[in-house]
């Protein structure tokens, strides 16, 4: 299975509550720790110190872009990576990455195979959206207005998350590609209900 690597800091969103049906699903609710957002990939440069990395701008609907080291140098060229909308988690705490502070992590869709050449395709979202918008749980109540302090590194927050992420077909278009789900229950952006879905993999997890 493919490791992509990268980093974040905190956020300040404030978009409206996503009108949906309350759960008491104790992994729903640790998901809601999670302040995953759109983000328009402004510029993308080949890190000057690692061969596997990127450095990009991303807009993620603050006042400057974040910078965002990501190791997908090997999976996505440059050409197909600037000016796309994809998924960013925003509040994981920032770090170096090879001396580049990065702010975010962009998450991307990896081939479910445990093979160390797994493909990594960009999750993007299937209709309009807008950068800045916070990414929920269909079906579930979220209030996107609060914003959500750095996750704590030991309580694990966004491993636990992780496994739970991956493709699942879409009630809503069952004839099209799976799209991104968390235990099943599809991911979608907050204000335009954009769904999201790589290029071509069908069966992933979400990295």
């Amino acid at each position: 299975m493919c490791t992509l690597k990268s980093s974040t800091m905190q956020t300040t969103q404030t978009t409206p509550t996503t009108q949906t049906t309350q759960t008491g699903d104790p992994d729903i609710a640790l998901f809601d720790q999670l302040d995953i957002r759109i983000g328009q990939v402004l510029s993308v440069v080949p890190h000057p110190d690692a061969d596997s990395l990127y450095i990009e701008e991303i807009d993620v609907g603050e006042a400057s872009p974040r910078t965002i080291v990501s190791g997908l140098r090997n999976h996505v060229t440059v050409n197909d990576f600037i000016g796309k909308y994809v998924l960013v988690l925003c509040n994981l705490p920032s770090r170096k990455m090879r001396g580049t502070l990065s702010n975010g992590m962009v998450l991307c869709a990896c081939e479910s195979t445990s093979s160390s050449e797994s493909k990594v395709e960009l999750l993007e979202p299937t209709s309009i959206c807008t950068a800045g918008e916070r990414v929920v749980i269909s079906g579930h109540v979220t209030n996107v207005s609060t914003p959500l302090g750095v996750l704590k590194p030991k309580q694990k927050v966004w491993e636990r998350c992780q496994v739970l992420l991956r493709s699942a077909a879409s009630p809503m278009l069952p004839s099209v590609m799976p799209v991104a789900c968390f235990k099943g229950n599809g991911l979608v952006a907050a204000i335009s209900w954009a769904s999201f879905m790589p290029k071509t993999l069908k069966d992933y997890v979400i990295e």
